[in-house]
């Protein structure tokens, strides 16, 4: 895994910019890490939520779950 050899990298060298392996892995492996996250928020936690509070859009939903969901969105 491209993580483990920039990790290598690191410890061995103290280098964080590391440019060429992190073109590879499309970011830092902290980047990568986050996009992970915020994928598995918009594929598994986000739709979890709206099956669990059914009805119109925010109908039933807790209103700082909704905000919540919004400002995930809007990236804020």
């Amino acid at each position: 895994m491209l993580i483990g050899v920039w990790n290598s990298v690191f410890f061995k060298t103290g280098q964080t910019n590391q440019p060429d392996i992190e073109r590879l892995m499309g970011g830092t492996p902290v980047q990568v890490n986050m996009m992970r996250e915020h994928a598995a928020e918009r594929q598994g936690a986000i739709p979890f939520l709206r099956d669990r509070f059914p009805g119109k859009p925010g109908e039933n939903m807790p209103k700082r779950i909704q905000q919540a969901i919004q400002n995930f969105e809007k990236g804020k």
